[in-house]
Order: structure tokens, then C-alpha cells, then sequence
């Protein structure tokens, strides 16, 4: 499943704390094109789709 974060509102940095975080229960790929940061979630121990929203809610909070 991919996730797509619009590089005007997310900062890299918390994207990869957020992978860093998340790496026990995720196997999370890491790529970015001209306007997103790209997640491709390849593993999760849990419900694939309630992982990545999970994931996204722990960035915001990030970035608040």
C-alpha cells in the first residue's frame, strides 16, 4: 500500500522518524518524486490500511 505526503505540509525528517518509529511492526520503503514524499508499506503485523493511517496520524503529530 502506498502513501503519498505532499512535500508542501511534511517535513523528510519526521516522515523518517515516523519509519524509525513504526519499524517493529513495519517494513516501510522510502522514496519521494518532484511534489510527494512516498511511503510503500511492503510489511505490517497489523491491517495494512489502519497501519498507514495510523503511520500519517504519528506524522502530523510530528509536525505540530
Amino acid at each position: 500500500m502506498r502513501l503519498l505526503l505532499k512535500k508542501q505540509f511534511y517535513q523528510k525528517k519526521n516522515i523518517l522518524c515516523a519509519i524509525e518509529a513504526y519499524s517493529a511492526i513495519a517494513a516501510i520503503s522510502f522514496t519521494e518524486d518532484e511534489m510527494n514524499w512516498i511511503c510503500d508499506f511492503v510489511r505490517t503485523e497489523y491491517e495494512q490500511s489502519l497501519t498507514v493511517k495510523e503511520f500519517e496520524n504519528y506524522v502530523i503529530g510530528l509536525e505540530g
